[in-house]
């Protein structure tokens, strides 16, 4: 890994090597097993999160209409469905 990091971009090294660098990090199985630890980690979390948080999505679209009315701006809900603030298909919509 210390050898990625001192060949992380192509001004640092030339791409040849860049590129050699970053494959044998990829190789390494202890880095493939964090990595895969990481998102079994992330997939619980996310499984968990309408159980801990049921207020969550309510609370953001509370916080998004004061937001729109008091500075008379739209805020583009897709947005937050993207960056996974709001749950897809589950939103309130305004019409001005």
């Amino acid at each position: 890994m210390r050898n990625f990091r001192d060949k992380c971009a192509f001004h640092a090294d030339t791409p040849r090597n860049y590129f050699a660098a970053k494959q044998r990090v990829l190789d390494n199985p202890e880095v493939g097993k964090a990595v895969q630890d990481f998102l079994d980690l992330t997939k619980f979390f996310i499984n968990k999160e309408d159980e801990e948080l049921a207020d969550f999505v309510p609370e953001v679209e509370r916080c998004l209409l004061d937001v729109e009315l008091e500075q008379d701006v739209s805020i583009n809900r897709e947005s937050m469905k993207q960056l996974l603030i709001l749950r897809r298909g589950n939103y309130k919509r305004v019409f001005r």
